[in-house]
């Protein structure tokens, strides 16, 4: 990039070379404060203790494991999430794609295309949960998938709430998946916590194209 002969690359001289080794001494090589990944047997076992029947289990629950299993296989932060709307999904025999209109990471603005794979154990899938979501809570239209609730009405009626018509919030949305992991795992709020991070944990930096393509056919 600096159209200069290998051996005069800025980042090679030993002045370069010089610093780098000593912010490492410095600052040291452990990464702090890192996560886990979720596992996929840990997400596939809670959305199996949320929704042993998806037409009759709580609302609440079916859009938190939806929510959960998506947000998983297509690596979406909670920044995404808010911006997955019904009309802007397709769902074919094979897979479901997302538009999202803004992402982090999409510099251009020009926007994102998100493929998520079937799979065939319809029960933990993302694409058939987001669609039995969508069924059930008669969602249509430029509406946010994953919905916000009335948290104090569920306390007392669960089976009785509705959605909001408005995307989660980010308290609500990391309630939700602390709840879940508990539930499944059986550990405290603090221990999740501390093993996955305040949303799914997981850890971005060691994930790659190929393992996407995995974990979307694993799931």
């Amino acid at each position: 990039m600096a159209l200069v002969p290998v051996e005069e690359i800025p980042t090679k001289h030993p002045l370069a070379k010089g610093i780098r080794a000593a912010a490492k001494r410095r600052i040291g090589l452990k990464l702090q404060n890192q996560k886990d990944p979720l596992e996929l047997e840990v997400l596939q076992t809670g959305i199996l203790l949320y929704l042993p029947d998806v037409l009759t289990c709580p609302l609440v629950y079916l859009c938190t494991a939806a929510m959960v299993a998506t947000m998983w296989a297509g690596f979406l932060r909670f920044r995404d999430m808010k911006f997955v709307w019904v009309e802007l999904i397709k769902f074919y025999p094979t897979h479901m794609e997302i538009l999202l209109i803004e992402r982090k990471n999409d510099q251009f603005r020009e926007g994102d295309v998100l493929y998520i794979a079937r799979s065939p154990r319809k029960a933990t899938c993302p694409v058939a949960l987001s669609e039995a979501l969508i069924s059930r809570a008669g969602l249509s239209g430029l509406v946010n998938l994953f919905q916000g609730w009335d948290g104090r009405l569920a306390r007392f009626r669960l089976t009785e709430v509705q959605l909001n018509g408005q995307h989660m919030g980010y308290q609500q949305c990391r309630r939700q998946v602390r709840k879940f992991l508990q539930r499944t795992t059986g550990m405290s709020e603090a221990d999740t916590q501390k093993k996955w991070g305040t949303l799914l944990g997981l850890d971005k930096r060691a994930l790659n194209i190929s393992y996407k393509i995995q974990v979307n056919a694993a799931l």
